[in-house]
């Protein structure tokens, strides 16, 4: 039996122990991935990847105690794009390759240090 609500005197508090965000599951999936082998940390990151669903508590998106946590999975979003970019590209693979740098410039288009790369790759 799970217990969403504890009692303590007259107040109540939310028993967060008991519940599995899908954020915590993405950050697992992460963890898990470090100092396994490259398919297997390909896996990893293609699962994470499917696990991103957007943006932390987007539709909270003028909450300013949620900002570092966002902008921090975010990031960590934009990185498993471009590794997995860069992945493909070295296994010249480069219809993914490329998919997955178009999926990066998508998610923010205002990373300039992935254009140049992106570029350069192309030429």
């Amino acid at each position: 039996m799970f217990l969403l609500f504890i009692q303590s005197g007259e107040h109540y508090t939310f028993c967060s122990q008991e519940i599995m965000l899908d954020v915590d599951h993405f950050l697992k999936v992460l963890s898990d991935s470090t100092n396994v082998s490259q398919s297997d940390r390909i896996k990893s990151l293609l699962k994470a990847e499917s696990l991103y669903r957007g943006d932390f508590f987007e539709e909270y998106s003028y909450e300013s105690y949620l900002e570092t946590e966002r902008e921090q999975l975010r990031h960590t979003f934009l990185n498993i794009l471009i590794e997995l970019a860069r992945y493909y590209w070295d296994c010249k693979d480069y219809i993914n390759g490329m998919k997955y740098y178009e999926k990066s410039l998508e998610k923010d288009p205002y990373q300039d240090h992935v254009y140049v790369e992106y570029i350069d790759r192309l030429l």
